[in-house]
C-alpha cells in the first residue's frame, strides 16, 4: 500500500484546515461589512438625534419668546408704534411700567425695557419683521420670523408668525 492510514488522516486533516481557515476570513470579512454599515447606520442615526434636539430647542426658545411678545402687546397702554431708522426696525410698546422696545439687528432680537436695560431677546435669528395688520374693529400686530439653520442639510425651513392685539390699540 502506497498510502498508510495515518498517512491518509494526516493529508485529510490538513485538508479540512485549509478549508476552516478561508472559511474564518470569508466570516471576518462578512462580519467586518455588517460592522461598518452598523457603525455607519449609529453615526447617522446620532447626528440626526443631535438635529432634532436642536431644532426642538428653537422651536421651544423662539415659542417662549413670541408669547412674551404678545403679552407684552396684550398688556399695552397706548398705540405700539414701529420706527424704521438706519435699516432697523424698532417696535415701541407703551406699557404701565414705561415703553418696552423691540430691535433687530446682528441677527438677533433685542428687546429694551423702561429701566434701559437691553437684553437679548431671541438669537440665531435670520429675519424678523413686525407688521401693523389693520383689521375692521381694531389693530392687530404680527411677527413673521425665521431663525438661522443650524442642522446641515435641513429641507424645513424655521419660519413663524406670531399674531396679538393690543388692547388698547382698537380703533375708535
Amino acid at each position: 500500500m502506497p498510502w498508510a492510514p495515518n498517512e491518509i488522516a494526516r493529508r485529510s486533516r490538513g485538508r479540512q484546515a485549509g478549508i476552516m481557515l478561508v472559511e474564518c476570513l470569508v466570516y471576518v470579512a462578512v462580519w467586518l461589512v455588517i460592522m461598518g454599515l452598523g457603525f455607519g447606520a449609529m453615526y447617522r442615526c446620532r447626528s440626526n438625534a443631535r438635529d432634532l434636539r436642536r431644532s426642538s430647542e428653537d422651536i421651544s426658545r423662539t415659542l417662549k419668546a413670541g408669547e412674551r411678545w404678545r403679552e407684552d402687546l396684550r398688556t399695552a397702554v397706548g398705540r405700539p408704534r414701529l420706527v424704521e431708522a438706519d435699516g432697523e426696525q424698532t417696535l415701541i410698546v407703551p406699557r404701565a411700567d414705561g415703553e418696552v422696545n423691540y430691535l433687530f439687528r446682528d441677527g438677533a432680537v433685542f428687546r429694551q425695557t423702561a429701566e434701559g436695560r437691553q437684553e437679548e431677546f431671541l438669537g440665531q435669528v435670520q429675519e424678523s419683521h413686525m407688521v401693523a395688520d389693520a383689521r375692521q374693529q381694531l389693530q392687530a400686530w404680527r411677527w413673521e420670523l425665521e431663525l438661522k439653520t443650524r442642522v446641515t442639510n435641513s429641507t424645513i425651513r424655521p419660519l413663524f408668525t406670531f399674531e396679538a392685539v393690543a388692547k388698547a390699540g382698537q380703533k375708535p
